[in-house]
């Protein structure tokens, strides 16, 4: 792989990260991250604003570049906002997802309220921000909802459904399929526009929840479980396969901060090694490396040499 400015931050299932560096793929390194604990939550790690978002009942804004955590709120759990540097908390009177009463806010990644707390009274779980509100899941299908006039936009999807990413950038967008992934849609937020997306060889799946915008908002990346992973352009509506990708399991991707650098990442079930690929968008070639990852599903992708501050706490406590 050539070299990149860029490193990559795994979760390490438990309380901190493993850091890789693909420039030395060899040097694998663990540190701690506070606030960060195992636990039942839908995101275990999150980028936001130049911050790891990380917790469950507690949740924290640690900052990347000095490794300083700050206690954003008490909350169930916290989604991503689509909006940037913010976050929506995620409240049940219940204590658990799903038990009791629904509130909602958003808080900046500086611990800054946002937002009022709405009740949010709607037979569904919010799954991630969409601008002006949040998408929920629900049994019957997603339901986008505008919390500032506090009413639905619009629900897609005749039974349960997948949602993969938003977006603020690019005109708001979500990205979603059905349970089958046969197509990913992308829906305009707050006009409810759908552009549905199909694998450009008839017949291939998408992995369901896996695809992700860039910073953006323009182009949405998407593997399928064929290996390949394809690239939609939401500004030409052309979506084109940038490279082939080992199938045998699920592929995640994320992106650089720049938007145009793409990262694959995939474990290698018959080697123990997991394999990840970088892109550079406009170009025909990628890189790969593998790496002995254990665990390798949630990552972020941060600015090479950010993580050093998060080293730094782990080797003194």
């Amino acid at each position: 792989m050539p070299d990149v400015p860029w490193t990559l931050m795994f979760d390490d299932g438990l309380d901190g990260v493993v850091v890789v560096d693909p420039n030395d793929p060899q040097n694998l390194q663990e540190a701690k991250v506070e606030g960060q604990r195992a636990g039942d939550q839908p995101y275990r790690l999150e980028l936001v604003g130049g911050h790891l978002i990380v917790g469950w009942e507690e949740i924290y804004a640690v900052e990347v570049d000095s490794a300083d955590s700050l206690l954003l709120a008490d909350s169930t759990i916290y989604v991503p906002a689509a909006e940037p540097d913010r976050v929506w908390m995620i409240d049940y009177s219940g204590g658990a997802i799903g038990s009791g009463t629904l509130t909602a806010w958003q808080v900046s990644v500086l611990g800054e309220e946002i937002t009022p707390h709405f009740e949010v009274d709607l037979d569904a779980d919010p799954v991630i921000g969409v601008p002006r509100g949040l998408a929920l899941y629900s049994d019957s299908g997603i339901q986008v909802w505008d919390a500032v006039d506090d009413v639905v936009l619009g629900s897609m999807g005749s039974g349960p459904g997948v949602i993969s990413d938003s977006t603020f950038q690019h005109g708001g967008a979500l990205a979603w399929c059905e349970v089958s992934c046969e197509q990913i849609h992308v829906t305009g937020v707050p006009d409810m526009t759908d552009v549905p997306i199909d694998h450009p060889d008839e017949g291939v799946r998408f992995i369901s929840g896996a695809a992700r915008f860039s910073g953006d908002g323009r182009y949405l990346a998407a593997p399928a479980e064929s290996g390949d992973l394809v690239v939609f352009d939401r500004e030409s509506g052309v979506s084109s396969v940038v490279f082939d990708l080992p199938s045998e399991n699920p592929t995640s991707v994320n992106w650089s901060e720049s938007g145009h650098e793409l990262f694959a990442v995939t474990p290698l079930q018959s080697s123990g090694l997991t394999r990840i690929t970088h892109h550079l968008l406009g170009t025909d070639g990628f890189g790969t490396v593998d790496v002995s990852l254990a665990r390798s599903v949630d990552f972020v992708v941060v600015p090479e040499g950010a993580a050093t501050s998060f080293l730094a706490v782990s080797e003194t406590s």
